[in-house]
């Protein structure tokens, strides 16, 4: 993934403990240098040198410390295992921006915590790493065999790779139970929430955005159906892969319970869309908009929500569904998400990243948890085609297991298969892929 998307952290960990342990840091102000120890809100303003540690069980004593001050920090990896025996240590050397004079103590429990720090610390101008232990940042990484590995085989995108894609979404969908938990979504909760769209009308607008193949569309239009049985649907169909328009059109074919719907089929992406809809200063409105699964492709996720949310009547309803940020997708974007940064077409989005943007604006919404898992053992058995392509899903990376390096691999892999992000059992590694659905009312 190529750019990192703000997490709510989980609430069941606990608070972050903090000491300030000198006398300079101590007479500062809560503006200046406040380590704010709620897991909820944490505003870290960098001032000087920081020393860092993290504890991680089962597995051992982890170790990460940051010592310095002024403009020069080094970053110092000690690896202890459940004996105490020493593993290793590298030390990293990088420039920060900060005043000197002022040394604080920061203690953070698990690896969440620690990204949400960075992210502070980024924002606030320093350049600290973007992985956390215990696994060293590979952007400032010494290892020659590394840099060389990444300049023989550069990582891409795997969305720039359409066939490649389709391929391993195909195969996540066979391992996932994603559309099936979509289904009893659809058919257990959508109902009640269409209850007001259709009321006194005889045709319903309906925009599906990122439809893909069509067949959680279907689904929706089947419950329609049964709600508005005399009803009649005008649908636009907004999709810019030719192929999954292609599948989609050969669905409605074999289907001859449709012919209450006229579909429009728009092979464009939603900002494209969106320019259509403008230039030509369209006014309808739609009863039912559904975004599922899409916003990790849009460059402004937020300003394709409000868009979209515009286009609503006032009894119409826009329906998001994305992974959910306490889903092992959350973990794995949090820890690694900069370093498969290896292109600007996708997002590591989930809902908890949308909840705080319509919060921030008292956007009111209703959420649905969506529970659903993924069977990724295959990403273990080295050399496996199928486990080849559910890697290049997870990570958005074409062929990851040739072309990442072998630090970045071991360290995905770990955390693959870690508690945070999935549980094993009978021998399988079962990854937590939870969704989550947002329903929005127009804009007031």
């Amino acid at each position: 993934m190529s750019r990192f998307a703000s997490e709510e952290p989980a609430k069941t960990n606990p608070p972050i403990e903090t000491t300030i342990v000198s006398s300079e840091a101590a007479k500062c102000t809560a503006e200046s240098a406040r380590l704010v120890v709620s897991n909820a809100s944490r505003r870290l303003r960098k001032k000087g040198a920081f020393e860092t540690r993290i504890l991680r069980k089962p597995q051992g004593d982890t170790r990460f410390t940051e010592t310095g001050s002024g403009t020069q920090m080094k970053t110092r990896y000690s690896f202890r295992d459940r004996d105490g025996e020493r593993q290793g240590t590298k030390v990293l050397t990088r420039t920060t921006r900060g005043a000197r004079g002022l040394s604080c103590v920061l203690v953070l429990r698990t690896a969440q915590d620690h990204g949400d720090w960075l992210k502070k610390c980024k924002q606030d101008g320093a350049c600290f790493p973007t992985q956390p232990p215990p696994h060293p940042p590979l952007c400032h990484s010494g290892s020659g065999r590394a840099r060389a590995a990444m300049a023989l085989q550069p990582m891409t995108t795997l969305v720039a790779d359409n066939e490649r894609y389709l391929r391993s979404f195909q195969l996540f969908l066979q391992r996932s139970s994603e559309h099936q938990c979509m289904q009893d979504f659809i058919h257990s909760t959508l109902p009640d929430i269409l209850a007001s769209v259709g009321d006194g009308k005889a045709k319903l607008n309906v925009i599906g955005v990122g439809s893909g193949a069509g067949e959680i569309d279907l689904e929706m239009f089947s419950q329609l159906r049964q709600k508005y049985p005399s009803i009649t649907v005008d649908t636009h169909v907004v999709e810019p892969s030719s192929q999954q328009i292609h599948n989609y059109k050969v669905l409605v074919s074999k289907r001859n319970d449709l012919d209450y719907i006229k579909f429009t089929w728009n092979k464009v992406t939603a900002s494209e869309f969106e320019q259509q809809w403008k230039e030509n200063k369209m006014s309808k409105k739609a009863d039912f908009i559904h975004m599922i699964q899409m916003l990790y492709y849009v460059k402004d996720p937020d300003a394709t929500v409000s868009f979209f949310q515009s286009l609503l009547h006032k009894t119409g309803k826009l329906l998001i569904i994305l992974v959910s940020g306490t889903s092992g997708w959350a973990k794995l974007w949090g820890t690694y998400g900069s370093q498969l940064g290896v292109s600007d077409i996708t997002q590591c989005v989930t809902t908890a990243h949308i909840k705080s943007l319509l919060d921030s604006k008292a956007v009111g919404y209703r959420s649905y948890e969506l529970p659903s898992q993924m069977d990724i053992s295959e990403c273990f058995v080295e050399g496996s085609e199928e486990g080849g392509l559910l890697l290049d899903f997870l990570t958005e990376v074409q062929n990851f297991s040739q072309t990442a390096p072998a630090e970045l691999k071991a360290g995905v892999l770990e955390l693959l298969r870690h508690p945070d992000c999935s549980v094993e059992a009978q021998g399988r590694v079962i990854f937590n892929n939870n969704l989550e659905a947002l329903v929005l009312d127009p804009l007031p």
